[in-house]
C-alpha cells in the first residue's frame, strides 16, 4: 500500500522547498533528511495529504473526462448539421 502513496509529490504540498533526498520508501526519507527549517512529516501527515489530494485528482480527472465528452458532444453536433446541409442540396 505505501508504494502507491507519491511521497515526492506530497512533500512538494506540504513541505515546499524541503531539502531532503529520498529513492522511494519513508524510511529512506526519514534517513535523508536534511531540511533545518522544516519538521519530518510524520507517515500519518503524508497518508492524510496522499488522501486529500487524490480526492482532488480524482476530481479534476472527472472533471477533464466531462468537459472532454462535452466538447465531443459539440464536435458531433456541429458535423451532423454539415451533414444536414449538405444533404439538402
Amino acid at each position: 500500500m505505501a508504494q502507491d502513496i507519491d511521497i515526492g509529490f506530497v512533500l512538494n504540498r506540504i513541505r515546499p522547498q524541503a531539502k531532503y533526498r529520498m529513492y522511494g520508501s519513508y524510511a529512506e526519507l526519514q534517513a535523508t533528511w536534511e531540511d533545518e527549517t522544516q519538521t519530518l512529516p510524520t507517515w500519518g501527515e503524508i497518508r492524510a495529504e496522499w488522501n486529500a489530494a487524490s480526492g482532488v485528482l480524482a476530481q479534476i480527472n472527472a472533471d477533464r473526462e466531462l468537459a472532454q465528452s462535452e466538447n465531443l458532444r459539440e464536435i458531433v453536433k456541429d458535423l451532423v448539421k454539415r451533414v444536414e446541409a449538405l444533404e439538402a442540396l
